[in-house]
């Protein structure tokens, strides 16, 4: 059987192929990538255009965080005025115990009066947060839902609830409870993420 040498033909292919690397390595003209004077530089107009930003020395500012306490200055007008004012008082104080006592023997009466039913549930949420501090989440619970009980028309007390529910793993987070929250609070991302965790 005839066998054609092709020696002659691998030795130019391979002359080619060292030429070709040799140019890559070290004759191929590097472009650089900044703009030619003519073209001012798109990085410098950006930086003259902005503001200059202010210089800080000491750690970076953290972000603010979510309000969870509401503003209780604003008593409402009953009979009952000084002694809403005698326990918000004392949950500012940090005085927790002997507020959430004084809330707790508080008459059926001032729950059930529209007036001071939203007031009662911000001095329990405050009073939530309060205990929160002190003994975490499984302590404050129960304040939390009180005040939810109270009005469950509040945003900030129903988010306090369910970030309660969230670290407790409580069966109470039901997808009936966070899709009311959803439309209570739709610009808080929590609910939202709750949620999707619950359906996965």
């Amino acid at each position: 059987m005839y066998r054609r040498h092709i020696i002659h033909i691998l030795y130019p292919v391979a002359c080619l192929i060292g030429l070709f690397i040799v140019y890559q390595a070290w004759f191929k003209p590097t472009y650089l990538l900044t703009p030619p004077p003519s073209q001012p530089n798109a990085v410098e107009e950006e930086s003259r255009d902005a503001p200059p930003e202010p210089h800080h020395d000491g750690p970076p500012e953290p972000e603010p965080e979510q309000t969870r306490l509401i503003d209780p200055s604003v008593v409402p007008e009953t009979t009952h005025r000084e002694l809403l004012e005698t326990i918000r008082d004392e949950i500012e104080k940090g005085n927790v115990k002997t507020a959430e006592t004084k809330l707790a023997e508080l008459p059926a009466a001032i729950a059930a009066d529209k007036t001071t039913r939203p007031y009662l549930s911000i001095l329990w949420n405050n009073l939530g947060i309060q205990q929160e501090k002190d003994g975490g989440t499984a302590v404050s619970i129960k304040a939390f839902k009180k005040a939810a009980s109270l009005d469950a028309k509040n945003p900030v007390v129903q988010l306090n609830l369910a970030h309660a529910y969230w670290e407790q793993r409580d069966p109470a987070m039901t997808q009936d409870f966070l899709e009311k929250l959803v439309t209570l609070a739709p610009n808080e991302s929590f609910p939202h993420l709750a949620l999707a965790n619950l359906f996965e």
